[in-house]
């Protein structure tokens, strides 16, 4: 199911599409969605009785006052919220107070496992008691 910005017809038929999941994950980047600053999308998850996951894509440190209250409408009404960077969650945190936040860093700024070597000590295993 697609929210398309610019047609009613597509905001009516989200309104029930999410509720046949068991979580819904909302997609967010600023002027996808219809409306202005993209506060169609609040009608939606106004409707959802499921779990909703917000994945932000872009956090803006200092944006105007109504972007900001609709993004912080979208993460009052989500029960985790997904950003990209650290320095997302640090936005989130000082401009929105946001807490429900899981960063999913971007490939840069994962550690890589050391390669296996044959002279490292494989884990130990646990046994059940």
């Amino acid at each position: 199911m697609q929210l398309v910005s610019g047609r009613p017809v597509s905001a009516l038929r989200a309104v029930d599409a999410p509720n046949q999941f068991d979580v819904v994950i909302v997609q967010h980047e600023f002027d996808v969605y219809g409306g202005p600053d993209g506060e169609d999308v609040l009608d939606v998850l106004a409707t959802v009785e499921k779990p909703v996951i917000t994945v932000l894509h872009t956090v803006l440190a200092a944006p105007a006052p109504h972007k900001r209250q609709v993004l912080q409408r979208i993460i009052d009404a989500s029960g985790a919220v997904v950003v990209l960077s650290r320095a997302a969650v640090l936005s989130l945190i000082d401009s929105y107070q946001s807490t429900r936040t899981a960063s999913a860093s971007s490939r840069r700024e994962q550690r890589r496992p050391a390669p296996y070597s044959p002279a490292r000590t494989p884990p130990t295993t646990r046994r059940p008691c």
